[in-house]
């Protein structure tokens, strides 16, 4: 190896380490973003279910149903606001207008508003 070599190898290690290192990152970041996207889609489909079960119910009994099948949760417990938004956009679910204090722990006893299954009308 002459001193040329030296001289432009060092910097060529470090570009294509700069370069796989990108290559990981991208690859993590796209696994979990569809790890998330599989997670947020698992819970749309509890939600459609306790809301064909049950009469009305509160984002606790979604997330307690979805608990009791062993479903794994996000640690970031505001993204079932997010999952019950998209629900109700999606026409699955809607409001009734009242509310109940939440039975978690870590809810404080807050009021959460109640849902039910959406009904469609005018033949929809």
């Amino acid at each position: 190896m002459n001193d040329q070599d030296q001289l432009v190898l060092p910097g060529m290690k470090r570009s294509l380490l700069r370069s796989g290192r990108q290559a990981r990152d991208s690859a993590l970041e796209a696994a979990e973003r569809a790890a998330k996207k599989a997670w947020f889609d698992d819970a749309l489909l509890v939600v459609e279910r306790v809301a064909i079960m049950r009469d009305d119910f509160t984002a606790d009994d979604v997330r307690s149903f979805h608990d009791s099948y062993g479903f794994t949760c996000p640690s970031e417990g505001r993204v079932w606001g997010a999952v019950m938004m998209q629900a109700i956009r999606r026409g699955m679910i809607e409001k009734t207008g009242s509310y109940r204090q939440s039975t978690r722990k870590t809810n404080h006893a807050r009021d959460l508003p109640v849902y039910r299954r959406a009904v469609h009308r005018g033949g929809q």
